[in-house]
């Protein structure tokens, strides 16, 4: 079963906090909008596949589901910009089409509105970096990753360009009020027979996504 920590110390120690529902399994993504209301993408299936949105509104004693759209398969990460608009990113389906997805909601959770991407096999994290911008990542289905930005608060989305090939993005991070930040995954290569390599991946940008510089970083996550 899904659990929460707390810390009231910095991180020094942990407690055990708050109950969730039944049948939750996984706790994917957490934001908190104020010390009260919060926010939690998780799963309710041990086989993973079973989206769920969960609602704190005194701190993550108790937590209660939201209502989203049937056709979301996994909501990987959320956002809340403030108490009541809140973004979620993960995948679902066109009928039998796996397609990325993004949820957002004006009314706290009480109803959703979802965007679909065609083109997206599935997105994996969404941060903003003020009321009004905001970056989603994923991997396309090419497996190369990809970036897409909002400058209305989630409203409309729109790609950017990102030059790696093979590369699966799994966070995006920003200083908050600046242009600079990093987004980070794997690079998925093949070895001479075949088998897939896995190398951490990290590329930085100093100018809110105009340019993208690759980082060096040692390591083979093949066996980890």
């Amino acid at each position: 079963r899904g659990m929460f920590l707390k810390t009231t110390n910095g991180g020094r120690t942990w407690l055990t906090h708050g109950t969730l529902p039944d049948s939750i399994y996984y706790l994917l993504g957490m934001s908190f909008s104020n010390a009260r209301i919060g926010y939690v993408t998780a799963d309710a299936d041990k086989a993973f596949g079973n989206a769920e949105m969960l609602k704190t509104t005194n701190g993550g004693v108790s937590w209660t589901r939201l209502p989203i759209p049937d056709s979301v398969i996994v909501l990987r990460n959320v956002t809340a910009l403030d108490s009541l608009r809140v973004v979620s990113v993960g995948y679902g389906t066109d009928g039998s089409i796996p397609l990325g997805v993004i949820l957002l909601t004006t009314n706290g959770g009480a109803s959703w509105q979802q965007q679909n991407f065609a083109s997206v096999d599935n997105f994996t994290d969404v941060i903003f970096t003020s009321t009004s911008t905001g970056y989603a990542v994923g991997t396309d289905r090419l497996i190369r990753g990809t970036i897409y930005k909002t400058t209305n608060g989630g409203n409309s989305w729109f790609p950017l360009s990102f030059a790696p090939d093979s590369v699966v993005l799994f966070g995006v991070r920003f200083v908050r009020g600046s242009g600079v930040g990093i987004v980070y995954g794997y690079l998925l290569r093949l070895d001479s027979t075949g088998g897939p390599i896995l190398s951490p991946f990290v590329a930085r940008t100093t100018d809110a996504v105009l340019n993208w510089f690759v980082q060096q970083i040692r390591g083979d996550l093949t066996n980890h």
